[in-house]
């Protein structure tokens, strides 16, 4: 993936420029101001390929994608420039091993100085947002408790079934064994005879199943009685007979249960909301000019938007 982000920048200086010019991204008009901060294409590619390093290169010329992708950077930008104002630094050796960590220790210093100056600006962007965040993600017993109700409010107690088979591709030998079973003989021992599914040396014992995880031929389970066992039914997989065993009822959880997963989630809710705000805000106070036209192979020039 590195090779194909050098192959892609080299193949963005070709398209607009001499072989001397070795200045053309400085030359261009910005894709994006930030107050008084320019950024040209070149940063652009190397935020895409730090966002999204399996990203295809025709993806590269979807319009959606090429505006969201300024959004980002553009967010990211203010994050990064507001950090910088509230003096938040971060040690360089820890962002060095970071880096090195995430890239399994291999670090090429010719592709992954942009790549490494990205990871130092998340790093710092993210230290500058969990200490705005400290007084705004404070979270009460009553705030969750609140939360829990409407968890409850949205969920359904699930059915399980605890289910035994019997499946063969030949019908001649389902039929024997179900007529065996009627006969008086255990569907264990009949599942271990004549089954060719993988549970057949358990007796044909599935365990406990949720339904929803299994082919359709399952659902008959859902009509039968505990203790019923099935007819020979049919599906692409052979000829089945069930056993319903139990019938297994789920209850909702108590807030204690669930109450550390609650408070994540709230946590992560009350970030997003925040952030989203928070930019909202930034973007409001901020001079912010964007090419509209932006194309990752032509050539740009400024339009202003506030």
């Amino acid at each position: 993936m590195r090779n194909l982000f050098l192959i892609i920048l080299v193949l963005l200086i070709a398209c607009s420029c001499s072989k001397q010019d070795i200045s053309i991204f400085n030359r261009e008009k910005p894709v994006v101001v930030i107050g008084d901060e320019k950024f040209y294409k070149k940063d652009i590619v190397e935020f895409v390929f730090f966002e999204i390093p399996e990203v295809e290169p025709a993806t590269l010329n979807d319009k959606e994608f090429q505006k969201e992708i300024l959004d980002s950077f553009i967010k990211h930008k203010l994050l990064v420039a507001e950090a910088r104002k509230a003096k938040i630094s971060l040690d360089k050796k820890l962002v060095k091993d970071v880096y090195k960590k995430l890239n399994n220790g291999n670090v090429d210093k010719d592709s992954n100085e942009a790549s490494e100056k990205l990871m130092e600006e998340k790093l710092i962007a993210q230290k500058f947002l969990n200490s705005k965040l400290k007084d705004y993600l404070k979270i009460t017993n009553e705030d969750l408790l609140a939360y829990y109700r409407e968890f409850i409010k949205s969920r359904t107690g699930k059915t399980y079934y605890h289910i035994l088979q019997i499946v063969n591709e030949d019908k001649l030998k389902v039929e024997e064994a179900y007529k065996l079973i009627k006969s008086g003989k255990k569907f264990e021992d009949v599942a271990k005879e004549f089954s060719t599914g993988p549970e057949a040396e358990n007796g044909g014992d599935m365990g406990v199943i949720d339904l929803e995880n299994f082919p359709p031929v399952f659902d008959v389970i859902k009509h039968m009685k505990k203790g019923e066992m099935s007819k020979l039914i049919s599906s692409e997989y052979g000829y089945h007979i069930f056993l319903l065993k139990d019938i297994i009822l789920s209850e909702n959880p108590s807030f204690e249960d669930v109450k550390e997963m609650l408070y994540d989630e709230l946590i992560d809710a009350k970030k997003d909301q925040f952030l989203e705000e928070y930019l909202k805000e930034m973007m409001k106070n901020v001079k912010i000019e964007v090419n509209p036209d932006f194309d990752f192979n032509a050539d740009n020039s400024t339009n202003s938007k506030k």
